[in-house]
């Protein structure tokens, strides 16, 4: 048996636990007032132990370039991590211990960083009358509507996030080897950098993945809209330029392509509804993402009647109110939380014979 090194084993156990207090660090979630006080102490034990702890953090920021673990290095690096480790079962100098301890320390730091950052996933959400601006890993930011809901996913080669209910506005941070990708029923729409806006209407009782109609609208930049039917296979349809938007059925061919209006883009972010020539059913849907209560039309044959004009989010009660100066229409208030809208019959028109 080998005589011990006490200076040798000393540094091998602080790069090791060196790299054990940085991984604990990274998980910004985890770490406790308690963890920083016993890694402050442990630091402070030593300066052995604080220089251990400096060159793992030195180790990891080199490592976090892009470039710095391809497969083909990490492959490399687990076959010389075998054939270290069967070096020292069977003879290793002493002076060796340190060095093959601290690697394998850093081989750990480099595969743990290398999971954590290969996949983000996160869902964000919003309640009734909620927006939310958030900011994602990339640096692009994310405007969600009220009762909007959407997940994503990122790794080293695409961007994607899933809209699976409500809106949300997209200023997307331009990456040429990662495109970003929303997908919202069937459809997918695709970009490098660019500003804009997609929703989605429920589909009834098709599946959520499937239905749907998806609205688009383009702000800045160039989008790219294509159909994912139900195997996953993408085919592009169209290019969506600067300034103007589709909407678009699960169930159709082909989308409604319009031209933005002027100070119409994402107007709810500014607890504005603009509408032009816009069914009230849509109204009312949109009223009741402000609204806690209950929003109905009382006859169905009202959904199709046209609105253009401007109506504000924060007040959905005074909002439906107005809609009296502008249809054949009575609104009526029951209680706080339900609000009725039923035809007028002074103000409907008459009757064709």
């Amino acid at each position: 048996m080998r005589d011990h090194d006490p200076d040798s084993s000393a540094a091998a156990d602080a790069a090791t636990v060196a790299a054990h207090w940085l991984a604990r660090r990274l998980d910004a979630a985890r770490w406790t007032e308690r963890d920083e006080a016993e890694w402050r102490a442990w630091c402070d034990a030593s300066i052995r132990n604080e220089e251990a702890f400096r060159h793992a953090e030195a180790a990891l920021a080199e490592m976090s370039r892009p470039e710095a673990f391809p497969p083909g290095e990490i492959a490399a690096v687990l076959r010389h991590r075998r054939a270290a480790k069967r070096a020292h079962c069977v003879s290793l100098p002493r002076r060796f211990v340190p060095v093959i301890a601290g690697g394998l320390a850093a081989l750990a730091l480099v595969l743990m960083f290398a999971v954590k950052r290969a996949t983000w996933t996160h869902e964000f959400s919003t309640a009734i009358a909620e927006r939310r601006e958030v900011e994602l890993p990339d640096g692009s930011r994310v405007h969600l509507d009220a009762l909007t809901r959407l997940a994503c996913v990122f790794d080293s080669a695409n961007r994607r996030v899933r809209l699976l209910s409500g809106r949300a506005t997209f200023l997307v941070t331009p990456d040429a080897a990662r495109p970003f990708e929303v997908l919202a029923a069937n459809r997918s729409i695709r970009v490098v950098g660019t500003f804009f806006e997609v929703g989605l209407e429920p589909g009834g009782d098709t599946p959520l993945m499937q239905a749907g109609t998806v609205h688009v609208a383009v702000s800045k930049g160039i989008v790219s809209l294509r159909t994912v039917d139900a195997a996953g296979n993408i085919t592009e349809n169209l290019r969506l330029t600067a300034g103007k938007q589709v909407t678009w059925p699960a169930d159709q061919l082909l989308p409604r392509l319009s031209i933005l209006s002027e100070g119409s883009f994402a107007t709810w972010r500014e607890n504005r509804l603009r509408y032009r020539d816009e069914a009230l059913a849509v109204i009312v849907r949109d009223l009741q993402r402000y609204f806690p209560g209950h929003i109905a039309l009382a006859d169905p044959s009202l959904a199709g009647l046209r609105v253009t004009g401007t109506l504000h989010s924060d007040d959905p009660a005074a909002a439906c109110d107005l809609l009296r100066d502008i249809l054949p229409v009575r609104v009526r208030h029951p209680d706080a939380m339900h609000i009725v809208i039923e035809r007028d019959p002074a103000r409907a028109p008459a009757a064709v014979p």
